[in-house]
């Protein structure tokens, strides 16, 4: 049973761009644009190498300069109609989205592998379009993540 002398977890301090083990897994934590301070973190196992951004707004090209995923995992909240509240509360429209994969892109060279989570609910079927029209333009297969979903990199 849990007790002071064998927590089920433990909290542990971390710095940005600091890489740290988490079982088997390198994590390196690195600041991303949301409207409260936060973070993305770069996961690595061997060759493998996922970036997931967490909540995050416009503005991730600082983060490119120390992440090069194979994969992307990232949010895309609300549609291209709510731009303002998505600018206001941090987070991403299809729109803002597909400035970052070009972003990406002149940056580095080439597109990851992309999962968008947390739509807000109400814009879903909204934000799914409008995603699908952006892979189409970026020639970009996006993938939307469901509860239970397992993906292999």
């Amino acid at each position: 049973y849990p007790s002071p002398d064998n927590p089920v977890f433990r909290l542990h301090p971390v710095e940005f761009f600091q890489e740290f083990p988490v079982l088997d897994y390198r994590v390196t934590a690195v600041p991303v644009p949301h409207a409260v301070p936060a973070a993305g973190f770069q996961i690595l196992s061997g060759e493998t190498n996922l970036f997931y951004t967490g909540d995050t707004g416009q503005g991730l090209s600082d983060a490119w300069e120390h992440v090069s995923p194979q994969v992307l995992l990232t949010e895309v909240t609300f549609g291209n109609e709510e731009e303002g509240r998505a600018i206001a509360a941090g987070h991403l429209t299809p729109k803002f989205f597909e400035e970052t994969m070009i972003d990406f892109k002149d940056r580095k060279g080439y597109l990851p592998r992309v999962i968008v989570a947390h739509m807000n609910p109400p814009w879903e079927a909204t934000v799914r379009r409008e995603l699908k029209e952006v892979g189409e333009r970026l020639s970009l297969d996006i993938l939307v993540s469901h509860a239970d979903m397992r993906i292999s990199i």
